[in-house]
């Protein structure tokens, strides 16, 4: 399976989305971000509706997504941790200047562990490389550091900062959501 995040259209809004594929190609789950922060987008997303139904029973238990800021939102979280997830996956568009990074990369790691440990499963959690070009955060870094965490909260790996990286990480899930 792959998880994707992007841009998505439908109609006249904007939405940033993540979708789960199968090896199909047929897409299990499609999630819509919730909490959009639009004052730092230019031009704004559209919010979703909410993360009741973002969770997706699969051959590897019951698989979450969730997008960057939702995890800042206790609400968006209990929402997936009522669904009991084997496993929740998390884009992040984890950006800042320059001269914050490494540091700001233990900011993100924060948040990867504290949702896993309120879903009670792992969080796989990515970040972009590279620099913003345009808009609000034009010359933010985007520098990687993306993690997995147990459901404990425990991390079992930490990526490349500021290049990319590619690693096998084991994660122990949680089978059949319970």
């Amino acid at each position: 399976m792959v998880c994707l995040g992007l841009a998505e259209r439908d109609g006249r809004h904007l939405f940033n989305s993540v979708v789960l594929i199968d090896t199909t190609g047929e897409v299990l789950l499609r999630h819509r971000k919730v909490n959009v922060l639009s004052e730092l987008m230019s031009p704004s997303y559209a919010a979703g509706t909410g993360a009741s139904a973002s969770v997706v029973d699969t051959r590897f238990g019951p698989i979450a997504l969730l997008i960057c800021a939702d995890t800042f939102e206790d609400e968006v979280v209990a929402q997936v941790a009522s669904r009991q997830p084997s496993l929740v996956l998390v884009p992040y568009g984890w950006a800042s200047p320059a001269n914050t990074w490494p540091d700001h990369g233990t900011s993100l790691h924060g948040w990867i562990k504290a949702t896993a440990r309120r879903c009670g499963a792992p969080v796989v959690g990515t970040d972009s490389t590279g620099k913003m070009l345009a808009g609000p955060w034009q010359g933010y870094v985007l520098g990687g550091q993306s993690a997995v965490s147990d459901a404990s909260g425990q991390l079992l790996g930490v990526l490349a900062d500021r290049r990319s990286e590619m690693r096998i990480v084991t994660v122990p899930l949680r089978r059949g959501g319970g």
